[in-house]
Parts: structure tokens; C-alpha cells; sequence
């Protein structure tokens, strides 16, 4: 028996509008310190500034991601989104790195204010190297 690869078990798809704004709709509740104001994400989307993408796991959408290629080659995810199909944390590691391979991206830059995902992170490579300061108004 042949062992399955990341890739064959992980799909990068391009969302549907209808899932798009469901996600986004999501987000702008759940993270309001990065949205800055309801909408604010949707429109960068909109604008082509962030790409959307689904990585499909066992045939499923399991995250939702909003990424953005830099001028220095650089994979930056600003939205990684569950999607309530019981995938792994490994899982959206995986299709961040399919991607960053498709991509030809020099490094991933994986914003967060989830602690436990940060721990994750770190156990596969990452290492943190900003903090988000919000003063609220």
C-alpha cells in the first residue's frame, strides 16, 4: 500500500462568493481588532488585495485563508479560518505550505492572536515575531 502525500490528501480550492462572505461575515465578528471595522476585510478581497482560498481535506472545505503574495516573494496569510469540518491543526499547516510551494513564496508570514495556534505553529517551525497592539476607542 502506497502512503499518501500531503498533497494528495489536501486540495487548495478557490472559494464560491457565497462562501467568501459567509467566512468574512464570520470574521468580522470573531476578530474585530483585525477587521478595524465590519467589512474592512470583504473589501480588501473585493479590491483584489487578499486572495481567498479553501483547503478542501477528505473531500470537505476545511479552512478558509485570505493571503497575499509580497514584493520580496513572501506567503502572508491574514485570515486562516476553521471551517467546522473536525480537520486537524496539521491540515491548515499542510495547505499553507502547498500553497507557499505553488506560490514559489521565500518564507510564510502567519498572522494570529490565537495562543494555542501560536504554540502549534512553533512545534512546526514558525517563530513569533510581532505583537498586535489595539488601543480601543
Amino acid at each position: 500500500m502506497k502512503t499518501l502525500s500531503p498533497g494528495e490528501l489536501i486540495e487548495l480550492i478557490v472559494p464560491d462568493q457565497a462562501m467568501v462572505d459567509a467566512a468574512l461575515r464570520r470574521f468580522d465578528a470573531t476578530a474585530p481588532a483585525l477587521c478595524r471595522e465590519p467589512g474592512y476585510c470583504r473589501q480588501l478581497v473585493a479590491e483584489g488585495f487578499l486572495e481567498a482560498a479553501v483547503i478542501h481535506w477528505q473531500g470537505e472545505p476545511a479552512f478558509f485563508l485570505c493571503w497575499r503574495m509580497t514584493s520580496d516573494r513572501g506567503l502572508w496569510i491574514d485570515i486562516a479560518q476553521t471551517l467546522s469540518a473536525g480537520a486537524p491543526t496539521d491540515v491548515l499547516f499542510d495547505g499553507v505550505a502547498l500553497l507557499a510551494d505553488r506560490e514559489h513564496a521565500r518564507y510564510i508570514r502567519f498572522l494570529t492572536m490565537r495562543r494555542g495556534l501560536v504554540k502549534l505553529a512553533q512545534q512546526r517551525g514558525y517563530q513569533p515575531e510581532a505583537v498586535l497592539l489595539v488601543q480601543p476607542q
